[in-house]
This record gives C-alpha cells, sequence and structure tokens, in this order.
C-alpha cells in the first residue's frame, strides 16, 4: 500500500505546493526559472480553483510530496501544468498517480486536447510524457532552452458516431435557433444529417475547434447552398448536438460568401467572451490565409447578413 495519497489542491496546502514548485526550480533548473516563475505559485489554490482548471498534491507526514495542475486554453484544450515531484519520493509511482488523478478528471470534463510544454533539461520528464501516450509536437527555441511541445487526445468517439439533435424550440422572429457542430476544445469534426436529425462523426482536427461553431437550420447560406454558420459569443464547454437560442449580434464577413452569423445565447453567456482583437485572432486563427475574415460587423450588420439568406419554412 503507497504511504502517500493524491488529494484535490485545497488552501491547507497551497503554500507547500508552491514552495515545491520553486525549490525543484531553483535547485535543478535554475537556467530556466525566468520561464517558469508565473503568479500562480503564489496562490496556487486560488489560481486554480478558477472555472477550466484544477490542481492535486501527493501528501505524505502532512508533506506536498508532488503538485499536478491543469488549466484550458483560449482554443479549449487543456494545458498540464506545474507537474513536479519531490527529489526524495521519485521512482515511487507519486508522479504515475497524480498524471492518473488530473487524467481521469480530464477525461470526466470531456477534455480531447491536452498539451504541456517541458525543456531541454527536463530529459526524465519528456520519456515519462512519452511513455503516457504522449507525442511530440515540435520545439521552440528560446534564449535560455529549448521548449519541448507535447500533445495527447483523450475522450475521443469513433468514426461513424451518430447522435440524434432534439428539434429547435419555439422561438421570436427576433432570436436564432442554432445547433453547436464542433464545441469549442474539440477535435471531433461532425457533419449534420437533416433528414435523420443527427451529427455524424466523419474525421478529427488536428488542433481542437477554437469557438463554439454551429450552424442555423432554419437559415440557407446561398453561398454554399448549406444552412448558416454560426459563432456562440459563450466560451463555455458545450456539447455537440446541443441547442442554443440566442441574439445576432455581429457578423463575420468572408470573402467566399461563406459567412459566419455571431449569436449571444438566450439569457446571457456563462463564459461571456470579451469581442476584442484577441478574440478575433484566435478565431481568425482557425482558417488558412485563403479563408480569412475580411472584416468584423456588431449588430447592425446582421439585417444585411440575414437578408442575403433565405428562411426555410
Amino acid at each position: 500500500m503507497a504511504d502517500w495519497t493524491i488529494q484535490a489542491l485545497s488552501e491547507r496546502w497551497s503554500n507547500q505546493a508552491g514552495a515545491l514548485v520553486k525549490r525543484t526550480l531553483r535547485e535543478e533548473f535554475s537556467q530556466i526559472l525566468t520561464l517558469c516563475t508565473d503568479a500562480d505559485l503564489d496562490e496556487m489554490a486560488k489560481a486554480y480553483r478558477l472555472p477550466g482548471r484544477r490542481a492535486w498534491v501527493a501528501l505524505a507526514e502532512e508533506r506536498v510530496v508532488g503538485v499536478i495542475a491543469a488549466k484550458e486554453t483560449p482554443e479549449g484544450a487543456l494545458k498540464i501544468k506545474r507537474f513536479y515531484v519531490d527529489e526524495d519520493w521519485r521512482g515511487r509511482g507519486v508522479g504515475k498517480a497524480l498524471h492518473e488523478t488530473a487524467h481521469a478528471w480530464i477525461e470526466r470534463q470531456g477534455y480531447q486536447y491536452i498539451v504541456l510544454t517541458t525543456t531541454e533539461p527536463m530529459a526524465r520528464a519528456q520519456e515519462f510524457y512519452r511513455r503516457q501516450g504522449y507525442g511530440e509536437l515540435g520545439t521552440t527555441e528560446t534564449a535560455a532552452t529549448t521548449l519541448h511541445h507535447f500533445v495527447r487526445t483523450s475522450a475521443v468517439r469513433p468514426v461513424g458516431t451518430k447522435l440524434k439533435v432534439k428539434a429547435i424550440p419555439s422561438h421570436t422572429e427576433e432570436e436564432i435557433g442554432a445547433i453547436v457542430e464542433r464545441p469549442r476544445g474539440y477535435i471531433e469534426w461532425w457533419h449534420w444529417n437533416g433528414t435523420e436529425r443527427q451529427l455524424v462523426l466523419t474525421e478529427f482536427y488536428d488542433r481542437p475547434v477554437p469557438v463554439n461553431y454551429g450552424f442555423a437550420p432554419e437559415w440557407t447560406n446561398p453561398a454554399d447552398g448549406n444552412a448558416l454558420d454560426v459563432i456562440v459569443m459563450d466560451d463555455r464547454r458545450m456539447r455537440p448536438g446541443e441547442v442554443v437560442l440566442g441574439k445576432p449580434v455581429g457578423v463575420l464577413w468572408r470573402a467566399d460568401g461563406d459567412h459566419k452569423l455571431l449569436v449571444k445565447p438566450k439569457g446571457g453567456a456563462v463564459r461571456p467572451i470579451s469581442f476584442d482583437a484577441e478574440y478575433r485572432e484566435r478565431v481568425s486563427s482557425w482558417w488558412d490565409a485563403e479563408h480569412q475574415p475580411t472584416d468584423w460587423g456588431g449588430p447592425d450588420a446582421v439585417p444585411r447578413l440575414l437578408m442575403q439568406c433565405r428562411r426555410r419554412g
């Protein structure tokens, strides 16, 4: 039986957890210390209590001997952070147990794209990640060291999976009914079968979808003859096939005519989006140079877009 336990990080262990990370960096990786000293180490329990974040500690004899944290990225991926084990406790399975605990939570939450970054001196950590099923994405050179980037996919369903979609409830003329087809953070590529009213999983993206992306089946975009595409202005974790009613608040214009309607959910966003340059860059990064937005319109642009579209009966 293990002589240590794993617990969710609480205020009681917050200072010790931060101190363990700082001590390990200072004593073993001092050459990269400036790359890793973020403010989260001063109040770890508080920092990882926010939505899309979680941290755990390994405890032995009322002492923190290991720590791991997870933090959602703006694109909806899940990043492993602050994964360190006290030098005296390595080789006993502490690191593996911490990782398995974190990964079990990640799967329950439905995250599909898990990323992490290590540095050149952390060779043992790189080998550990490879054994846990991570593949190396590539490297980045900095003045201090080489950064190694890893990824692992999780909780994906097999190609051919079908999801039945509920009917869109009745709504006012000013509202849009949308079906979330490819949620933020997912790598699953779903397609709509209108005859059967279901989504079918056909393939996978090589990176997560950065927004909650869907379509309005009551509206047809003449550019491609398909349902009008919708971006839901809410960063909450949605699911494929989820139905959303909302108010149109803007338009993403594209040169190819495949414009996207921006919709704010009825009742307000759970995780509101700041419609700023950073958000626009996040969305734009999803498309290649040929399909970049040409402009972003506000509420005044909505009638112009809908006049170009056809409303189905």
